[in-house]
């Protein structure tokens, strides 16, 4: 059982991750 303030650090990463992933994956088209 998660804890709310774990849940929020948990989607906090997630939400992190895919936008290093978007930015990783538009960094080609910009340089």
């Amino acid at each position: 059982m998660f804890n709310r303030k774990n849940q929020r650090k948990i989607a906090a990463v997630i939400c992190g991750i895919l936008i290093l992933a978007m930015i990783a994956s538009l960094l080609p088209s910009i340089f």
